[in-house]
């Protein structure tokens, strides 16, 4: 079986509004291999994983980098 490609998620992501990833993530996308969540996931849990990408920093920001390092120091003795 063949799988349409679709677009990278950071552009998806971007263009998209919540409402449409929405129901993406509700319906899946057959033809790509991605599974529908509805009845897996309830809805607070889907808009949780509609709202997580887009409070990402950059892609290569410092914003991460020193985030990663000040949570390392605090775990480390």
């Amino acid at each position: 079986m063949k799988f349409m490609r679709i677009p990278p998620l950071r552009l998806l992501i971007r263009r998209a509004r919540a409402l449409q990833l929405k129901w993406i993530i509700d319906n899946g996308i057959c033809p790509s291999g991605m599974p529908a969540s509805k009845g897996i996931l309830n809805d607070d849990e889907i808009w949780q994983i509609v709202h997580f990408p887009r409070r990402l920093p950059p892609k290569g920001s410092l914003w991460a980098s020193r985030r990663l390092i000040a949570a390392h120091r605090r775990r480390s003795p």
